[in-house]
């Protein structure tokens, strides 16, 4: 009888064990497979991170600021705008390059750009920009680029633009949104005439 016990209580114990690991690994495999799911999607995530990131800045893009960095190294480019509103401000419908253009803050008008030291160091900081695409952002600050139509007339003709967030750091280009590296129009723009705006807002407050 004890040997009849003692077999059926091991049978039993090695049912139950089984009954366990059987358990666990079907259990650990369904964990393995849920990882093995996670990584994969990761790994799409980050490789289609990836492929938005490296896209290339579009054409149109590259020869906008071609064609102002030229305008303004030839002279064709005889006069620039710089539009704010107060980066500080917050608006209930997103300023618009349209918007900014028309109803800015404050506004200063350049002209006679050649032979300015101060337009050396406009031309170094459009020179071969490192653009990224990024999120659409709210603009705050535009710097507009004209040509003259003809030398015997006063008309203009609006060459571009490009606009910046409150950060200076995300540009709108043509309809397209992008991270600046090291932003050096915007540092242009500030370092020689972010004390006039500062100044204007000063005496507005």
């Amino acid at each position: 009888m004890e040997n009849r016990r003692g077999h059926k209580t091991h049978s039993c114990t090695r049912d139950l064990l089984y009954c366990i690991s059987t358990c666990l690994f079907k259990s650990w495999a369904e964990v393995r497979k849920g990882l093995v799911k996670v990584m994969v999607a990761a790994g799409l995530f980050v490789m289609t991170a990836a492929n938005c990131l490296a896209q290339p800045v579009s054409k149109d893009v590259e020869d906008l600021i071609d064609m102002i960095h030229h305008g303004i190294a030839c002279g064709s480019i005889n006069r620039l705008e710089l539009v704010q509103v107060d980066p500080d401000a917050h608006f209930l419908t997103a300023i618009d390059p349209y918007r900014l253009d028309h109803s800015s803050d404050y506004k200063l008008s350049i002209r006679q750009l050649t032979n300015k030291p101060l337009f050396k160091d406009l031309l170094v900081s459009l020179n071969k920009p490192s653009l990224s695409p990024a999120d659409p952002c709210e603009i705050r600050t535009g710097i507009l680029f004209f040509s003259k139509k003809d030398d015997t007339l006063n008309d203009e003709i609006r060459v571009g633009a490009i606009y910046f967030d409150r950060t200076g750091y995300t540009a709108l280009i043509n309809g397209h949104y992008f991270n600046w590296r090291d932003s050096p129009l915007f540092q242009w723009y500030q370092v020689n005439f972010g004390v006039f705006f500062r100044f204007k807002k000063a005496l507005t407050d």
